[in-house]
């Protein structure tokens, strides 16, 4: 693992070009796959919807174990292993309970080991756990508007922040993968010189403007051009045939969450004992 974050963290040009890869060839088209085995299994096998996420469950199942067993090779030789298992098993019950009040069909749990693979993937260029994750949040929200407002436009009734927060807890198990490997951070830069934080305040603007100028708003009733919410959400559950019930996160409730999430996620890469870190310049600044 830290031969290959090394690797990558000497070739910023590949690492740029794998993650750019990454994002426009896995993550984007993720709702056309989902669709394809959607209708492969509910449509041609002819499986119920309850045998149908049954079998999702156990698959999910199988990959959360190879992935606990593979976190445990670094958890081995980690001296501060009780942050990594704490922040494990908190991620493990967020994705649960994710799974019983957020998602219709269990094709969803994707989310988790696509942005698991992204934070991983990332993690050499911005070499910091809470950029990492910012990052990775920031590519939800764009993977998600991407989806709502041109990949499939009628499909659903609000722009999916069940999928943002989603994403955002996959992230953190690519985080934790990096945390049983002794990874650390580096002396950081300024606050207001982690590009992370200014890509958040850009996009923050830019949606801003966007509301301003009338072509976002909330509900359709607001006669914007993209509303963000265009079918009402009458109730805190949402019922669909046959007696699926989960819940619809509204705006602010997304907004609250993915804030607190990252704070509860922030002191994840703290430990300045960790074995192995990437300096800013890439290079291995060795054991600590």
């Amino acid at each position: 693992m830290n031969v290959i974050l090394q690797w990558l963290s000497n070739h910023k040009i590949t690492n740029s070009f794998l993650v750019i890869l990454y994002f426009v060839a896995v993550v984007l088209p993720h709702k056309r796959f989902g669709t394809w085995i959607n209708m492969t299994f509910l449509g041609e096998a002819g499986l119920t919807r309850e045998q149908y996420n049954d079998y999702i469950a156990l698959a999910a199942t199988v990959i959360l174990i190879i992935g606990c067993l593979f976190i445990y090779t670094g958890l081995r030789k980690n001296d501060h292993w009780k942050k990594a298992i704490f922040y494990l098993i908190v991620s493990i019950g967020l994705a649960v309970i994710t799974l019983n009040t957020l998602f219709v069909i269990n094709i969803e749990v994707v989310h988790f080991p696509q942005y698991a693979f992204f934070a991983l993937l990332i993690f050499p260029l911005v070499k910091r756990y809470q950029s990492a994750l910012i990052w990775a949040t920031l590519a939800g929200i764009i993977d998600e508007a991407y989806q709502y407002f041109y990949l499939a436009p009628n499909d659903t009734g609000y722009y999916d922040f069940n999928d943002v927060l989603t994403n955002l807890v996959g992230a953190s198990f690519g985080l934790i993968i990096l945390k049983s490997f002794s990874v650390m951070n580096p002396t950081p830069p300024s606050f207001l010189h982690r590009s992370e934080i200014r890509a958040f305040f850009v996009m923050v603007l830019l949606i801003a403007v966007l509301f301003l100028v009338g072509i976002l708003g909330i509900h359709i009733s607001d006669g914007v051009q993209y509303p963000i919410i265009k079918k009402q959400i009458t109730s805190f559950w949402t019922t669909i045939p046959p007696k699926i019930t989960y819940h619809v996160v509204r705006p602010w409730e997304g907004l609250v969450v993915t804030v607190l999430l990252w704070f509860f996620y922030w002191p994840l890469g703290r430990d300045r004992s960790q074995r192995f870190a990437l300096d800013t310049d890439g290079h291995n600044i060795g054991t600590k």
